[in-house]
């Protein structure tokens, strides 16, 4: 593949989509929409090139897909990547749209097998996955799960909840297991991963403690 491009609506926490980047290979640019500091903060996690739009502070994200749209257009990139969030999403829809490109959703693995581009997706609702090979040019939208999660947090609630109700050291072992499983599974090349990470090792001691108190 001769270049890749992300598209990143103001969340500069794309290690995922830094890292799938460089698996497929060739030049790996960043066209971020938003404030200059997540522009900065994506041009230092390993891309080789930042093109930055910029509009009024209190704009949509959304309101910059057809200047997107265009401008990956013009650069026809083989592969377009984009996050599982919903302005990064509206964003890959336009791209697609625009360029004619395919678009896939729920890709959960890229992989170059021989030259060409394979991914791993859910389908039918997460029930099963499936293994597909890539057509340039295809926008991927790459599932955000694990340390990117939006929802990353609700795992704090799982550990209380565990201390609380059944025994104080079930937290503290289902946190420092899904740490150990965490660590193992993601890169840990951007602040986000990084923070929710070491959040999640201090949490599990900090639940066991409340458990132990709440039991008294």
């Amino acid at each position: 593949m001769s270049n890749t491009w992300m598209v990143v609506a103001g969340d500069p926490a794309v290690g995922a989509l830094v890292e799938t980047g460089r698996a497929i290979g060739g030049e790996l640019v960043a066209l971020v929409v938003g404030p200059t500091s997540a522009a900065q903060a994506v041009a230092a996690g390993g891309v080789d090139r930042v093109v930055h739009l910029v509009g009024p502070q209190d704009a949509p994200y959304e309101a910059f897909a057809a200047a997107v749209a265009e401008q990956i257009a013009a650069a026809a990139p083989q592969i377009v990547l984009a996050a599982d969030r919903p302005a990064d999403r509206a964003l890959a829809g336009a791209v697609a749209a625009r360029t004619g490109a395919g678009l896939l959703g729920a890709v959960r693995q890229v992989e170059v097998v021989d030259g060409a581009v394979q991914v791993v997706r859910d389908a039918l609702g997460g029930i099963v996955r499936e293994r597909l090979a890539v057509a340039a040019p295809t926008v991927l939208v790459l599932d955000t799960g694990g340390l990117t999660s939006p929802l990353f947090f609700t795992i704090d609630f799982l550990l209380f909840g565990l201390s609380l109700l059944f025994n104080p050291s079930l937290g503290l072992l289902v946190g420092l297991a899904l740490s150990l499983l965490f660590l193992l599974n993601n890169s840990l090349i951007d602040l986000t991963s990084l923070t929710n990470l070491i959040s999640l090792i201090l949490m599990a001691p900090l639940a066991r403690f409340f458990g132990t108190q709440y039991l008294r």
